[in-house]
C-alpha cells in the first residue's frame, strides 16, 4: 500500500513537470521512505500517549538513537517487522525501568560490562544495504565508542542520585542497540534473512 502510494506520487510529480521520467523510481522511493518514518514515529507517539511516559520514552529513544546511528544494528527483513521488533523492545525496555526502578548496582555494572564488550568487539556493524567505507566505519567506531562512554557516565551519575528509573532506562537504551548489533553480526555470518 505504501509502495503504491509513493509510486501515485511520484508520477503526479512526473506529470506535473516537477521530476523527469527517469527520477520516478528515485522519487518514489524517497516519498515511500518519508511515509514510513511518519507512520514509525506516530506509532510510537501513541504508544507514548497509551503508556503516559514521556520522559522515560524521550531519554530511552534518545539513547536508542544516538547509539543506533553511529553504531548499526539489526535489519530485519521487512518494515513491518522492524517496526513491531522496535516498539516491543521499546515497550518491553520502559516497563523494565518502571520495575526495576531500584538501586541493583551489580546488575547495573553487568549489564554495562554486557553493552561495552558487544559494542567493543562488534561495533560498527554496517548492512548490504547501506554500505560504509572503512574511513567512515573507523569514525563511527571512534564516535560510538566515545558517545557511549558518556552517554555510561550519565547514566552512573543518575544512579548514583538516585534517580533509577533513568539510570535504568538509559542502559536500556544501550543495550537495546548492543544487542541488536550483537544479532545483526550472527544473522551476517550465517547468512540469515530475518
Amino acid at each position: 500500500m505504501v509502495v503504491e502510494i509513493s509510486n501515485r506520487l511520484a508520477l503526479a510529480l512526473c506529470k506535473g513537470n516537477a521530476i523527469n521520467q527517469e527520477e520516478i523510481e528515485v522519487y518514489a522511493y524517497g516519498i515511500q521512505l518519508i511515509i514510513l518514518g511518519i507512520l514509525d514515529w506516530s506509532v510510537t507517539f501513541i504508544i507514548m500517549l497509551l503508556i503516559n511516559e514521556f520522559l522515560l520514552s524521550a531519554v530511552y529513544l534518545t539513547v536508542f538513537i544516538m547509539l543506533r546511528h553511529r553504531c548499526g544494528g539489526y535489519h530485519a527483513k521487512t518494515h513491518m517487522r522492524c517496526m513491531i521488533i522496535s516498539n516491543v523492545v521499546y515497550l518491553s525496555s520502559i516497563y523494565i525501568a518502571k520495575i526495576i526502578s531500584v538501586d541493583l548496582i551489580w546488575l547495573f555494572m553487568l549489564g554495562e560490562f554486557i553493552n561495552f564488550a558487544i559494542l567493543m568487539v562488534y561495533a560498527p556493524t554496517a548492512h548490504k544495504n547501506k554500505p560504509v567505507s572503512n574511513e567512515e566505519l573507523k569514525k563511527h567506531k571512534k564516535a560510538g565508542r566515545i558517545l557511549n562512554i558518556i552517554i555510561s557516565c550519565t547514566a552512573l551519575v543518575l544512579l548514583a542520585t538516585q534517580l533509577y528509573e533513568y539510570a535504568w532506562i538509559i542502559l536500556l537504551g544501550q543495550l537495546s542497540v548492543s544487542l541488536a548489533i550483537f544479532f545483526e553480526r550472527m544473522k551476517q555470518q550465517k547468512g540469515v534473512n530475518i
